[in-house]
């Protein structure tokens, strides 16, 4: 069975439906009907509650400035009430999108662990991943962490086809990085719909 590693950016894509959140959504589903098995890292269980509050926080902070600016145009009428009824929708709105996003979060959050296997932050991860942090990699401190968690797996998996699909390509498109993983003989994407793809073409064969 295909093995399929991910990390926080296939949650987040589903959560926040972004621009490739119908080919993770897709990928899931593969996994519910059990033609593939879904590896996640514990350490990046977080980031998506992480990412929601700051989206969270910045929408609360325009929303505010906006009630600001609205209470000045009132009280100096220098909008018609229709005009600033029309920006009070606005600050509902963000409210409203804020709701649905912790809304699907949890249900995308809920759909996954019925599912998927967590690798545990054990010793060997954090060892592996200082290890990441040195040159050649010169990782950050939480894309070592995901790295390390992911290739420490890798090391205890024999059988099967897996591939690793990640957002983050700034730091893990380089060549060391996709020589590490094909020493596990893991196939890399950075991109959803490819990831996707592969699994179907797999699948086929």
């Amino acid at each position: 069975m295909m093995t399929v590693y991910i990390e926080s950016h296939f949650v987040l894509e589903l959560a926040f439906l972004q621009e490739q959140y119908q080919s993770c959504q897709q990928i899931l589903s593969l996994c519910e009907l059990g033609k593939a098995r879904l590896v996640l890292p514990t350490f990046c269980l977080a980031k998506p509650y992480e990412a929601f509050v700051r989206r969270g926080n910045a929408k609360n902070g325009l929303r505010q400035e906006i009630r600001v600016e609205l209470q000045q145009l009132s009280r100096a009428a220098v909008l018609p009430k229709n005009r600033v009824d029309a920006l009070e929708n606005v600050v509902t709105n963000l409210v409203q999108t804020n709701e649905a996003e912790a809304q699907r979060l949890h249900q995308t959050l809920g759909r996954i662990f019925k599912m998927c296997e967590v690798i545990p932050m054990a010793p060997e991860v954090l060892s592996l991943a200082v290890k990441f942090r040195g040159k050649p990699l010169e990782l950050s401190i939480q894309e070592s962490i995901v790295c390390a968690s992911v290739v420490h797996h890798l090391g205890t998996q024999t059988a099967g086809q897996k591939c690793f699909m990640t957002g983050i390509s700034r730091d893990f498109n380089k060549p060391d990085i996709h020589a590490t993983f094909d020493s596990h003989n893991c196939q890399l994407f950075f991109n959803f719909e490819k990831g996707y793809n592969y699994i179907q073409s797999q699948l086929e064969l």
